[in-house]
């Protein structure tokens, strides 16, 4: 049966040649359905799920029903994280491996806001 669990804490990775600052990170659980527990034909129906079920998922709005989400958390890291170093964001969001989740990065990179 398929649970929500909370995750701890969110590390990244700054793989680029500049130092990224001011991160935003967006996580939402879409109204879509990730995959079907069956041990005989699961792989089938998620995949069926993938193939089919197209509907847009807006992490942006704050109306879950125009996002077409039912949870959104948006943490935020205030460290800077320097080129080739890695960083962590204290913070617990939720997951749910019935559903499909989608997130959102913003940050500042070399100064710059992407």
């Amino acid at each position: 049966m398929a649970r929500a669990s909370q995750l701890s804490g969110i590390n990244i990775s700054n793989d680029l040649d500049e130092e990224i600052s001011e991160i935003q990170i967006t996580s939402v659980i879409s109204n879509k359905y990730a995959g079907v527990e069956s041990p005989a034909f699961g792989w089938l129906a998620t995949g069926w799920n993938y193939a089919t079920d197209l509907r847009y998922v807006d992490t942006t709005v704050s109306d879950e029903s125009l996002g077409n989400w039912f949870s959104r958390e948006i943490f935020t890291g205030t460290q800077m994280i320097k080129a080739g170093e890695r960083g962590h964001i204290e913070c617990q969001p939720w997951f749910n491996e019935k559903y499909r989740h989608y997130w959102m990065f913003k940050c500042n990179i070399g100064g710059k806001r992407f």
